[in-house]
């Protein structure tokens, strides 16, 4: 197989003899000076594949390219640069290496080549991949520059003339650099395996493709809160702080757009995060004040206790964009005054009072589930 480098030198030989053929000067070059300059461009040839590996997917020689389609990716509009936004599942591979070193060196490194096809294949806009191999985040790449120079090597070595299998995995990530955009493109190769000097047409190298999965979604948000009410407590539940009764406090309504209706459709439902505002009841910061005098309340979610200004996170179900729950909460009312006869006075009226505690709560959208 005839590297970059190889190929380069074959091409400078045909042109230099192209331009004697042109000038008349073939007939006057002897015979020694030829085979002098053969012997020099195959010198130049073979140094050029001095450091070379063939590398393909188990036994089979011809198992050098793998493809997978990026199933839907949907983030928020307004998500923050910098942000990953996608991971892939961690993929394990067996890959057979085989070193055709043929300078006096003993060894080389298996070297990840990242976009080895940068001049021929185009490049999504707003987002970078990035590369975790065998466990070590390698960071997001780069395509600016020369290809080899931003090779990084792996921790494999591969002796001189030796055929080696090498267990490797990998797992790829986008990280969201700006309005991401990936109109026109197709099959983008994100990483080679290969020698330190070379870069095989056919060697073991990863691509992507299915780049129109990926889209912005807005999600315009409203939660309904009202504050907590309770008719009547038990007394000596209330002290022993065993009281407690179901309550509807809030409604959450969802409605996501997106330019792709592909991505709208595969949205399963919006995470966000639930927050609970209010005043803390002076007996214990962690329970919400009422109207009664040493009377708290404390507030929980899903099995999740939460203080005023609490947060819980939430996941909403959605349906083509739209969604609409109600949010069922537990009070647990919380008597801490001591008991005496006619205190405290709310306590010991023949009318029965209802118990207030004043809560608004807001929710932000976070992120999208697909699955």
């Amino acid at each position: 197989m005839i590297g970059a480098q190889g190929s380069q030198y074959q091409f400078r030989a045909s042109r230099w003899l192209s331009r004697c053929e042109d000038n008349g000067m073939k007939s006057k070059i002897s015979k020694s000076s030829l085979a002098l300059f053969a012997s020099f461009i195959m010198w130049m040839f073979a140094m050029s594949n001095a450091h070379a590996l063939i590398c393909y997917v188990g036994e089979d020689t011809s198992a050098t390219a793998e493809s997978v389609t990026l199933s839907t990716i949907a983030y928020l509009k307004g998500t923050a640069n910098g942000d990953r936004i996608w991971e892939s599942q961690t993929y394990n591979r067996t890959v057979t290496c085989k070193s055709e070193l043929r300078d006096s060196k003993t060894e080389e490194n298996l070297y990840v080549y990242p976009y080895p096809r940068r001049g021929t294949q185009q490049l999504p806009e707003g987002v970078k991949l990035g590369l975790i191999f065998d466990g070590d985040d390698l960071g997001i790449f780069n395509a600016d520059g020369d290809v080899y120079a931003s090779r990084v090597a792996t921790k494999h070595i591969i002796e001189k003339g030796q055929t080696k299998s090498l267990q490797i995995s990998f797992k790829v990530y986008l990280v969201k650099e700006g309005e991401i955009s990936t109109q026109g493109m197709s099959d983008l190769t994100l990483f080679q395996l290969d020698g330190v000097n070379s870069l095989k047409d056919k060697n073991y190298a990863f691509s992507i493709n299915g780049w129109d999965n990926i889209g912005s979604v807005s999600c315009d948000t409203a939660i309904t809160s009202k504050n907590a009410t309770i008719s009547s407590i038990d007394t000596d539940k209330a002290l022993a702080g065993t009281a407690s009764e179901e309550s509807a406090l809030a409604s959450i309504k969802i409605n996501c757009s997106s330019e792709s209706a592909n991505v709208l459709s595969n949205i399963k439902s919006v995470n966000g995060t639930l927050r609970v505002n209010g005043t803390a009841f002076s007996g214990n910061s962690s329970y919400f004040a009422t109207d009664k005098t040493g009377l708290g309340v404390g507030l929980s979610y899903d099995g999740t206790s939460l203080a005023p200004a609490g947060t819980k996170s939430v996941s909403v179900p959605v349906s083509a964009g739209v969604a609409s729950q109600d949010l069922t909460f537990t009070l647990k009312p919380y008597l801490t005054t001591s008991l005496a006869l006619g205190n405290p006075a709310w306590l010991f009226t023949d009318e029965a009072q209802a118990i207030n505690s004043t809560m608004t709560m807001t929710f932000t959208p976070q992120s999208l589930n697909i699955h």
